[in-house]
């Protein structure tokens, strides 16, 4: 898919960086991942962009370990919420965000 024209208006997904200021790889995703050591980023992620909704971004695998729940929003360095060695594990959910990032700019 396009990653541009995904998080267009009414897109729910969110933008995992592999690193910092939303440089290096990037893996969009739209849906629960429970092991994201199998994919691009190998579970290091360290910057993300969250077109919409409630994520819950987890350290380790099968929404384990450190997890933290982000609103829409660009967060440059996720060590600051906690995940200090990346996320492994993401999904979306319905319970209210502890963390509201920076207001997307357009």
């Amino acid at each position: 898919g396009a990653p541009v024209a995904a998080a267009g208006r009414g897109a729910t997904n969110i933008v995992l960086f592999a690193d910092k200021d939303y440089r290096g790889a990037s893996h969009t995703v739209a849906g629960p991942q429970p092991d994201l050591n199998e994919q691009p980023l190998k579970g290091e992620a360290s910057s993300a962009v969250i077109a919409s909704g409630v994520w819950e971004l987890c350290g380790e695998p099968q929404f384990k370990g450190p997890c933290v729940r982000l609103g829409p929003g660009k967060y440059s360095s996720l060590k600051n919420y906690g995940l200090t060695r990346g996320v492994s594990s993401v999904r979306r959910t319905n319970v209210a965000p502890l963390k509201s990032g920076a207001a997307p700019k357009n």
